[in-house]
């Protein structure tokens, strides 16, 4: 009966584990940009001031029931330089960003597109970029969906904040729970393993 109480004990907590794996829905993804309008590439230089998007070749975020299936994410960097003094315009500026779900599959990608309002020197800022679409969907498995949100406008700092670096910021989540069914079986197979050891201990 000792076997019998160690081998269920460990096949119970094998299961646990099992469950606590399965309730994670791991997010990998990249993202990639380019500018258009007044400037073209990844890198924009106006009137001494340049901005640089450092994008994001693979990222990953876990999405589990300890967060509500939720987490914050980046979808890759604004970086800003330059020594002008007084603010340089990038009106006439667009910036599209490309984003990749990689998994769970299947693959999907969005396009968020934006042109850039205001100005940005060494020492202020108030130039920002607005994408849209702001919220979109990309399909997991045959019927779940994992959903995206940017946090709408990004501001950008100048060089003297922050090292000119700025987060493009956003979120991510599911509201499909992963299915707990395969467990219920795996606890009536472990319960039916040790009601037969108890007959056969009997017999």
């Amino acid at each position: 009966m000792r076997w019998t109480r160690k081998f269920l004990g460990g096949a119970i907590g094998l299961a646990l584990t099992a469950q606590v794996a399965s309730a994670q829905v791991t997010v990998n993804y990249a993202t990639t940009g380019s500018f258009s309008g007044l400037c073209t590439g990844i890198v924009c230089t106006l009137g001494g001031m340049t901005i640089a998007f450092n994008p994001l070749t693979s990222n990953s975020v876990t999405l589990d029931a300890n967060n509500g299936y939720f987490s914050f994410l980046s979808f890759g960097e604004f970086n800003v330089s330059g020594a002008t003094v007084g603010q340089q315009s990038f009106a006439g500026v667009n910036f599209a960003l490309k984003f990749t779900q990689n998994t769970p599959t299947p693959v999907g990608s969005q396009t968020l597109t934006g042109a850039f309002a205001g100005g940005i020197d060494n020492n202020s800022s108030n130039l920002r970029w607005t994408p849209t679409p702001a919220s979109w969907s990309l399909p997991w498995g045959a019927t779940g969906m994992i959903n995206y949100a940017t946090n709408g406008t990004t501001n950008l700092q100048a060089p003297t904040s922050n090292g000119g670096v700025t987060t493009i910021q956003g979120q991510v989540s599911t509201n499909v729970v992963p299915e707990p069914s395969t467990y219920l079986l795996m606890s009536g197979g472990l319960a039916g393993v040790l009601l037969f050891a108890r007959k056969r201990r009997a017999s």
